[in-house]
């Protein structure tokens, strides 16, 4: 999977390669999926969540995808030669750096599970219900600790 990254330090980058190698790995997806990461200011993720979600606050996490579902990743990336690109996700460290402490872990998982979560996201997971909710968390939770990403 190649990551396109824009604003992330050099650590953030090697771990968040490191749990989407795992999720490649784990979801048998096709490696020549492309994805944009990109941090944003607080009043940046505002107005976005506000113009696409309708939602007038900080968000940590937005995720864009170019198609619906992994069925359609996968048809596309048969039917393309070279990487496709599944979509954008753009970060609030700010927002992240409140929710480690809030939750009591590092930055570095923070960030890790919101590029992941994001992930996620462009591949046609959800939570909107319990139903979703429960397949998504776990696997969410399964990956990052295959890819040694813990809450200390």
């Amino acid at each position: 999977m190649i990551i396109n990254f824009n604003d992330f330090t050099q650590e953030e980058m090697t771990n968040i390669q490191k749990v989407y190698d795992v999720a490649e790995k784990e979801l048998a997806l096709p490696q020549d999926l492309e994805v944009n990461l990109v941090i944003v200011s607080p009043d940046t993720i505002k107005e976005m969540n506000n113009k696409y979600r309708q939602v007038d606050r900080v968000t940590d996490v937005l995720s864009f995808p170019m198609l619906n579902n992994l069925n359609e990743i996968n048809n596309e990336c048969d039917a393309t030669f070279g990487e496709v690109n599944i979509g954008d996700i753009y970060i609030c460290r700010e927002r992240a750096t409140e929710q480690a402490q809030e939750y009591n872990h590092s930055i570095k998982r923070e960030i890790c599970f919101l590029a992941l979560h994001g992930l996620l996201h462009l591949l046609g997971y959800d939570h909107i219900d319990h139903k979703d909710e429960q397949i998504m968390f776990p696997l969410q939770d399964k990956i990052l600790q295959m890819a040694e990403i813990t809450r200390d």
